[in-house]
């Protein structure tokens, strides 16, 4: 067995640019993992729960990023003008990463948007921004 095959495969489900065409994870999140003993996977964006988990089969553990705001209909409201951009795409996929996650028991982490993320799509709610609607 050779050392990449010793190392757990984590995913990283990153931010994208849609304006430069590319998707990312800040380099941290790539230097935390390595320094853990892990190799950082970066995730495609997926429309389909069976694709999501295909590929989380294959890893040792899913790391949900932060990023831009989730759109406020996975959570049954209207977008309030002060809520931030978000991008469809990464919801749509993140949905699905979710859903298949939620049938693992694969360890996870979710950092800002990701631990939002994993509680909006499995059923919970947030506040769209909280000095408006908390003053």
């Amino acid at each position: 067995m050779n050392t990449f095959e010793k190392r757990p495969l984590i995913g990283l489900l990153g931010s994208v640019n849609d304006e430069k065409g590319f998707r990312f994870a800040n380099s941290n999140y790539w230097t935390a993992v390595l320094q853990s003993g892990g190799y950082p996977v970066l995730l495609p964006y997926l429309s389909s729960v069976d694709d999501a988990s295909e590929l989380l089969s294959r890893l040792d553990g899913v790391l949900f990023l932060g990023g831009d705001d989730i759109h406020p209909s996975h959570y049954g409201q209207e977008k309030l003008p002060a809520c931030g951009s978000g991008s469809d795409e990464r919801d749509r996929s993140e949905m699905c990463y979710v859903e298949a996650w939620d049938r693992t028991d694969l360890p996870c982490l979710g950092i800002c948007r990701g631990i939002q993320a994993l509680n909006v799509f499995l059923g919970g709610t947030l506040w769209q921004d909280i000095p408006s609607q908390l003053p």
